[in-house]
């Protein structure tokens, strides 16, 4: 699914569906160095101790780069990232809680915010990091001094049974990022809905 070069030059293979990321060394050689090739999600959640990443369980990582001394990874099914010490190879939660079909945490910390489906990560000079939060139609970013994640691109509106009327707009769905264009206490169940809008304006 991906490949990167680490800082001394190794190639890192990111095997998607064998649930694992690969190295081969300069010599040629490969070898297993993150996930034991089982569905799961490890560290299950925040706040337990970082796990050796050989024994971990992933459920379809990515996308996956190194920068300052950890190894990130679009951990998408199990909508977390994730990121490897390469000082001691542990693995251990950096944003999002685990969860679907949610979308909340904006200003608060990005281990506690609820992403779907994260596709892509990117890092900016400042050392953010960018998450292309997939399905909820909206690219993320987690400042590097605090911590904190905010949506940069994007709105997430749900338009299940309700489309809104030209002119109106949606409301916001309590204790959520997402806006909605029915009734609130139906309807913000519901998934983002994919759209195309917005060209000329604000991003």
């Amino acid at each position: 699914m991906d490949i990167v070069a680490s800082p001394v030059g190794e190639l890192w293979l990111l095997d998607f569906n064998n649930y694992v990321i690969r190295r081969g060394d300069k010599g040629g050689v490969i070898r297993t160095m993150i996930g034991n090739g089982e569905v799961g999600d490890s560290p299950t959640q925040d706040g337990l101790p970082a796990v050796p990443p050989i024994n971990a369980f992933f459920n379809h990582t990515t996308d996956l780069f190194f920068a300052d001394g950890y190894l990130y990874l679009a951990a998408w099914h199990n909508s977390r990232i994730k990121r490897v010490r390469t000082s001691d190879m542990m693995i251990e939660n950096f944003a999002g809680l685990g969860r679907r079909t949610y979308y909340d945490g904006d200003t608060g910390p990005a281990l506690m915010a609820s992403l779907d489906l994260p596709s892509s990560i990117a890092r900016d000079p400042a050392g953010n990091i960018a998450i292309m939060d997939q399905a909820n139609q909206v690219i993320r970013r987690v400042d590097h001094a605090t911590g904190n994640i905010e949506t940069i691109v994007g709105t997430c509106v749900v338009e299940n049974n309700f489309a809104c009327a030209r002119g109106t707009q949606p409301t916001a769905c309590p204790g959520s990022n997402k806006l909605v264009c029915g009734d609130p206490a139906t309807e913000c169940m519901f998934e983002c809905t994919p759209a195309y809008g917005g060209d000329g304006d604000l991003a």
